[in-house]
């Protein structure tokens, strides 16, 4: 792979300070982002698809953005939305990333990304989809477009995220140089984060169903529960 190895606007780690960040998605809860903010999560995640049961209006993003005060560190996730949506949405609730967690072009990245940090994501199924997710990455660095990070998610076919489905294990190896910035999501939880720490030391880890009482909702002792598992296993395994 030939991908920038630096990527400028990193959001700084949280008050746990382990280099694997731990990004919480799909708040909809202004007090909830509050206490996950004071908890030290890292990444603070809001969901503008409107088919998502996690969906949030603007008007409830700004007040949930505004709660977690710091806005670089509020990823707002869209699905195949115009670069004028988001960036309309960017001014109203004051999102500091923008994840990208459909099929867009080349060219809709570009334009997001040359506003604003990107995370792309990518629904994993098989190898042909982690090669074309791989080959999307080159041709972004041959165009000399920047991005955050990459994220492999779990795939559904009749959702784009948030689904509880997990990335088989043979995958995860394979993605382990997709990127540098690579975020590993699908279906983790207390229970499992170990297990998959285990195969791939990530930039950051992305839950939200594997933490929540119902869709949108969190359950607080299980991030705490779910924080104390990447810390144990970091200091297990000496991670640097």
């Amino acid at each position: 792979m030939n991908h920038q190895a630096k990527i400028a606007s990193v959001p700084a780690l949280g008050a746990g300070m382990v280099p694997i960040r731990l990004k919480v998605c799909g708040v909809t809860n202004a007090q909830q982002a509050a206490d996950l903010r004071r908890m030290g999560v890292d990444l603070l995640g809001l969901n503008f698809h409107p088919a998502s049961p996690r969906y949030v209006p603007p008007q409830l993003a700004r007040q949930i953005v505004l709660a977690w005060a710091d806005p670089a560190s509020v990823v707002g996730v869209f699905v195949d939305r115009p670069a004028s949506e988001i960036f309309e949405i960017q001014g109203l609730t004051g999102i500091g990333i923008a994840q990208l967690h459909g099929d867009e072009s080349d060219e809709a990245i570009a334009k997001v990304a040359s506003a604003m940090p990107v995370i792309k994501a990518f629904r994993v199924k098989d190898k042909e989809s982690l090669a074309e997710a791989s080959n999307q990455l080159n041709r972004l660095t041959s165009l000399k477009v920047k991005i955050l990070a990459a994220l492999i998610d779990g795939y559904c076919a009749s959702a784009h995220g948030g689904t509880g489905v997990g990335v088989a294990k043979d995958l995860v190896l394979s993605a382990v140089n997709l990127y540098p910035n690579l975020i590993l999501a699908g279906g983790l939880n207390p229970k499992n984060i170990a297990d998959r720490l285990a195969w791939i030391q990530p930039w950051a880890v992305d839950v939200a169903s594997g933490v929540e009482v119902s869709p949108g909702l969190k359950d607080l002792d299980a991030v705490a529960s779910m924080q104390r598992a990447i810390h144990e296993k970091f200091k297990k395994n000496g991670f640097t």
